[in-house]
C-alpha cells in the first residue's frame, strides 16, 4: 500500500512538473525574462492585468480599499474588477514579489497554473477511469497543454477555471456514484470566485457532462426519476455554491451591468461560421491564426485524443447507447463553435471582443474524456478499427489540405499525419500481449510531450509576431522613470486631486503608477461616464476605455487634474514645476476641486449631440453661470485643401479618397486666429469606428498620429494666428464627421476655477470610500463632485441621509439647501450587504448540513 501511494505520488508530480517543464522551455527559447529580455506581458496581460496586479499588491502592503479606488478611472468600485480579473489565490505570488519583479510573477502563476491542471486532471483519471502509470501522466500533459490554454494566457484568470474543471467534473462523477456532494460544492465555490464569467461557461459543460455521463454509463440505471433526484443535489450544491459567493458574485454582477450597457442588445444570424473542415484545421499541431475576431476557436487538443474519438464510433467495445450520446455532445459543441446563438449563449449572451469561443477549454476535456473510455477498452479495440481510424483521420487531413487554409501548412498537416501513424501503432502494441505495457506508456508520453511542445512553441511564437511581448527593459524603464516623481509629487501634496501622463504605456497607468488619474480601460468600466468623456473631447480606444489628453484644459480643470507628468515641454496653459532630466511636471493653474457649490439645474442637462467644445461651454456655464457660455468660442477655417485627394460628401460624414494609391496625399486646414489665443480643433471620427491613420503636423511641427485608434480627441493648435492643420495621408480614405476649430478664453476659465474654489467643499478626511468635509452653500443647490455616479454612494448632510442625484448623466451630486453643512459620503458596492447575508446564510448552511451528515454517519 505505501509502495502504491508513493507510485502515486510520483503520477502526480510528473503530471504537474511536466507541463511546467515544457511550457518554461517554450518561454526561455522565446526569451521570456530572466531568461531573455521579454515578458508575458502581451494584450490583456499589458494593457489591463498587470496594472491589476500592481494594484493588488499596493493593496495588500497597506494602500487603498478592494471595494473602490480612486486610481482606478476617476474613481470607480474596485470589487467588480478584482470579480472579474484578480480573485485567484495565486494573487498572493504578486504580494510576495517586490512590485519591480511582478513580470516574474506572472511568468511563475502561468506556469503553476498550466502545472495544476495536469495534476488535477490526473487525479480526475485516477478516480473516473482507474488509469494509472504513464498513460494518466500523458493525458494530464495533453490536458495542461491544451491549445487553449497557450493562446489565451495574456487573460491568466481563465486558467483557474480550466485547472479545476476536471476537479468539478470529478466532483459530479462522485455524486453520480456515491451521492457525495462535498468536492463538487467546493471546487464550484473556487471556480465561481476565481472568475464567474468563466466558470458560467464551465458550469454549462458540467450540467451536459453530468447528464451524458448518467445516461451513457452502464453503472447507472437510466431512470428518469433517479436523474431527477440526483439532478436535485446537482442544482441544490451549485446553488449553495454561489450561495457562498454571494459577497462577490453580487456586487459584480452589478457592476458589470453598468460596463456591459448593449449586453441583451442582440443580433442573431442563422448561417454557421465555420465550416467542417475549417474546425478540424485549427486540430492540427501548431494550427495559429488569430486572437482576433478574425480568429477560430483553439480546439487543439492532441492528435491521440482525435484518432482515440474516431475508434471511440467504430469500436465494438463502446456501446451504442455510449456513441449516441456523446455523438449528440461532441456535436452541440461542434455546432456552438459555428451558430451565433449557441456561441452567445456560450458567453453569457454578450459579444466576444476577441479571443474567439472563450468555452473551447471544454471541448479538449470532451475529446480527452472520450479517449479515456476508448483507452479503459484497449485490449478489445482490433487492429482493423484502428486502422480504419487512422485512415479517416489521415482523409480529414487531406480535406483540410485540398482547402489551403493559411493558418495551416504543409508541414504542419505531415506533422500532425505523422504523430497520428506513431499513436496508431502505439495503441495497437498497448493493446496486445507480448509488449512492455510500462515501455510502451512511458513511449507514449514521451511522444505527448514533443507534440504539445511543438504546439506550444507555434502558438506562442504566432502570437509575438502578431502583437509582440513587452520587453522586459521597456517595462522597468518606464517605472523606473514615472513611479519616482509620482511619490515625489504625492509627499508634497497630500490632497485630494488627480494626475495624468502624456505618455501611457496603457489606459490603466494610474493603477499601475498609484495615483488617481481619469485614464481607465476595463470591461466593468461604466460606458456612461466614458461616452461622457469621449463627448469632451479625450481620446478613446473602445466604450470601455478613455484616455487623457493635454488638449482639453478645461475639462481638465473641471476633472481636478492637478499635475501633468510629460517627457516633452507642453506649449499652453500648464506652469512648468520641475524637470529631472527626462520628466517635465506641469501644474494646472486652473484646477477645480473635487466637490463644490454648483446649480442645481445641472442635474437634468445631457452633452449628447454637441460638438467637445460647445459641450464644454455647456457644462461649465450649467454649473456657475452663464458668463461661462464663452470659454470656447469659434474660429474661421479660411481654406480646406486637398492634394492627391477627392472630396465625397456623404448624408452625415465627409470622405476624403485617394486619386492615386501609389502617390501620397494631404489634407490641410487653414485656421485664423487673430486674437492669438490659445487654439484647439477636433476632427471627429465617422462612428469611431473608421479609423485610417494620418501624420499630423501643426505649423510645420509634428503632432504625431491622427484618425487613428486611441488618437482621435482634442489637438492643441497653438497661438499663432495663423494656423496650418496638414494631415499626411498614409491610407486610402479618410473618413469624418465634422471638423471644429475654437480658441480658449484663458481668463475666464481662471475665474471659472476661482469661484468654484470658493465654494469647494473642504475636506477634513478622505479615502477610497469616505470623503468628510464642510461647505457653505450661498443659495439652494447641488454639492456638485467629479467622482463617476454610483448607486454604492450615501450620503450625510448635517447628519441626515440624502438622496444622490446624477450631474450631467455621470457625475456625482448631493441637493444642500443655503448655509454651512457637514458631509460625509460613504461607498459601499451596490449588492455588498446583500451578498455578505447570503454568504453567511450559504456557509451556515453548508456547515449545518456537513455537521447533521457527519453525526447521521457516526450513527
Amino acid at each position: 500500500m505505501h509502495l502504491k501511494n508513493r507510485i502515486g505520488r510520483w503520477e502526480l508530480f510528473l503530471a504537474f512538473i511536466l507541463p511546467v517543464a515544457i511550457a518554461l522551455a517554450v518561454f526561455m527559447i522565446l526569451g521570456a525574462y530572466p531568461f531573455g529580455d521579454s515578458t508575458l506581458l502581451t494584450l490583456d496581460m499589458d494593457s489591463e492585468y498587470i496594472d491589476y496586479y500592481a494594484q493588488i499588491h499596493r493593496f495588500f502592503r497597506g494602500e487603498g480599499s478592494l471595494l473602490r479606488s480612486w486610481n482606478m478611472g476617476m474613481g470607480l468600485d474596485m470589487l467588480g474588477l478584482v470579480a472579474f480579473y484578480t480573485a485567484s489565490p495565486f494573487l498572493l505570488l504578486v504580494v510576495l514579489f517586490p512590485l519591480e519583479k511582478i513580470t516574474e510573477a506572472v511568468l511563475l502563476m502561468t506556469l503553476l497554473k498550466l502545472g495544476l491542471a495536469g495534476l488535477l486532471f490526473s487525479s480526475y483519471t485516477r478516480y473516473t477511469f482507474e488509469l494509472k502509470g504513464h498513460m494518466n501522466v500523458a493525458f494530464s500533459v495533453a490536458y495542461s497543454l491544451l491549445s487553449y490554454n497557450l493562446a489565451y494566457t495574456s487573460n491568466l484568470m481563465w486558467l483557474d477555471v480550466v485547472a479545476f474543471l476536471p476537479l468539478v467534473a470529478m466532483g459530479a462523477e462522485k455524486l453520480l456514484r456515491e451521492n457525495k456532494c462535498r468536492l463538487f460544492f467546493l471546487s464550484l465555490i473556487y471556480i465561481f470566485i476565481t472568475t464567474y464569467y468563466i466558470s458560467f461557461m464551465a458550469g454549462v459543460f458540467i450540467f451536459l457532462y453530468f447528464t451524458a455521463v448518467y445516461f451513457a454509463d452502464s453503472r447507472y440505471s437510466h431512470s428518469f426519476r433517479e436523474y431527477l433526484a440526483k439532478l436535485g443535489r446537482f442544482v441544490g450544491s451549485a446553488f449553495l455554491a454561489a450561495c457562498c459567493c454571494a459577497a462577490l458574485l453580487l456586487p459584480a454582477f452589478m457592476n458589470l451591468r453598468d460596463g456591459q450597457e448593449g449586453m441583451w442588445e442582440l443580433t442573431i444570424t442563422h448561417k454557421l461560421t465555420y465550416t467542417f473542415t475549417e474546425l478540424m484545421a485549427k486540430m492540427t499541431v501548431g494550427a495559429y491564426d488569430s486572437l482576433t475576431n478574425s480568429g477560430s476557436p483553439n480546439i487543439f487538443c492532441t492528435t491521440l485524443a482525435l484518432l482515440l474519438v474516431i475508434v471511440f464510433f467504430l469500436s465494438k467495445a463502446i456501446s451504442g447507447r455510449e456513441k449516441v450520446i456523446f455523438g449528440l455532445f461532441t456535436l452541440f459543441m461542434l455546432v456552438s463553435f459555428s451558430y451565433s446563438a449557441l456561441d452567445l449563449a456560450w458567453h453569457a449572451f454578450e459579444y466576444p471582443t476577441w479571443y474567439p469561443a472563450r468555452y473551447s477549454f471544454v471541448f479538449g476535456f470532451l475529446l480527452l474524456h472520450m479517449g479515456l473510455r476508448c483507452v479503459s477498452h484497449i485490449e478489445q479495440i482490433s487492429a482493423k478499427v484502428l486502422g480504419v481510424a487512422c485512415g479517416i483521420l489521415l482523409l480529414i487531413l487531406g480535406l483540410v489540405a485540398l482547402e489551403q487554409f493559411e493558418e495551416v501548412t504543409w508541414q504542419q498537416l505531415v506533422v500532425t499525419g505523422l504523430f497520428a501513424l506513431i499513436y496508431t501503432i502505439l495503441l495497437f502494441m498497448a493493446g496486445r500481449s507480448g509488449y512492455n505495457a510500462r515501455v510502451l506508456a512511458v513511449f507514449m508520453l514521451t511522444v505527448i510531450c514533443c507534440e504539445t511542445y511543438l504546439n506550444s512553441f507555434t502558438i506562442i511564437d504566432g502570437i509575438s509576431k502578431q502583437f509582440g511581448y513587452t520587453e522586459y527593459q521597456s517595462y522597468t524603464e518606464y517605472r523606473q522613470q514615472y513611479e519616482p516623481v509620482v511619490k515625489k509629487l504625492q509627499q508634497q501634496d497630500q490632497g485630494l486631486y488627480r494626475m495624468e501622463l502624456t505618455k501611457l504605456r496603457s489606459a490603466n497607468g494610474g493603477m499601475g503608477l498609484g495615483y488617481r488619474g481619469i485614464s481607465h480601460y476595463s470591461t466593468t468600466t461604466d460606458q456612461r461616464l466614458n461616452r461622457l468623456l469621449h463627448l469632451l473631447g479625450y481620446d478613446i480606444g473602445t466604450i470601455n476605455e478613455v484616455r487623457f489628453n493635454t488638449a482639453t484644459p478645461v475639462t481638465n480643470s473641471l476633472l481636478g487634474i492637478k499635475y501633468i507628468l510629460s517627457e516633452t515641454p507642453l506649449e499652453n496653459h500648464y506652469t512648468l514645476l520641475d524637470y529631472d532630466g527626462q520628466t517635465y511636471v506641469y501644474e494646472n493653474p486652473a484646477v477645480f476641486p473635487m466637490a463644490f457649490f454648483a446649480n442645481e439645474d445641472v442635474v437634468g442637462i445631457s452633452l449628447e449631440g454637441y460638438d467637445a467644445f460647445v459641450a464644454q461651454n455647456y457644462l461649465l456655464s450649467s454649473l456657475l453661470g452663464e458668463e461661462y457660455d464663452d470659454i470656447f468660442t469659434p474660429l474661421e477655417v479660411s481654406d480646406i485643401k486637398a492634394a492627391n485627394l477627392q472630396k465625397i460628401e456623404a448624408e452625415d460624414f465627409t470622405q476624403m479618397e485617394k486619386l492615386s494609391l501609389l502617390d501620397g496625399a494631404k489634407l490641410r486646414f487653414i485656421v485664423e486666429n487673430p486674437q492669438r489665443k490659445p487654439a484647439y480643433g477636433l476632427i471627429k471620427v465617422y462612428k469611431n469606428k473608421y479609423f485610417k491613420a494620418a501624420d499630423t503636423f501643426i505649423n510645420n511641427r509634428e503632432a504625431g498620429p491622427y484618425f487613428s485608434y486611441r488618437h482621435d480627441g482634442v489637438l492643441t493648435l497653438g497661438s499663432e494666428e495663423n494656423i496650418n492643420l496638414t494631415f499626411n495621408v498614409n491610407s486610402d480614405r479618410l473618413r469624418y464627421q465634422s471638423a471644429d476649430f475654437y480658441c480658449m478664453d484663458t481668463e475666464l476659465l481662471a475665474q471659472a476655477a476661482k469661484q468654484a474654489n470658493e465654494s469647494a467643499m473642504e475636506l477634513s478626511y478622505f479615502d477610497d470610500r469616505t470623503l468628510r468635509g464642510t461647505l457653505s452653500a450661498p443659495d439652494d443647490g447641488i454639492i456638485t463632485t467629479t467622482i463617476p455616479f454610483d448607486n454604492g454612494w450615501r450620503v450625510k448632510v448635517d447628519g441626515k441621509e440624502i438622496p444622490t442625484e446624477a450631474v450631467a448623466e455621470v457625475f456625482l451630486g448631493v441637493p444642500v439647501t443655503q448655509g454651512e453643512h457637514t458631509v460625509e459620503m460613504v461607498y459601499t458596492p451596490a449588492g455588498w450587504n446583500t451578498g455578505l447575508f447570503l454568504s453567511f446564510l450559504g456557509i451556515s448552511t453548508a456547515v449545518c448540513i456537513w455537521v447533521f451528515s457527519r453525526r447521521q454517519k457516526q450513527k
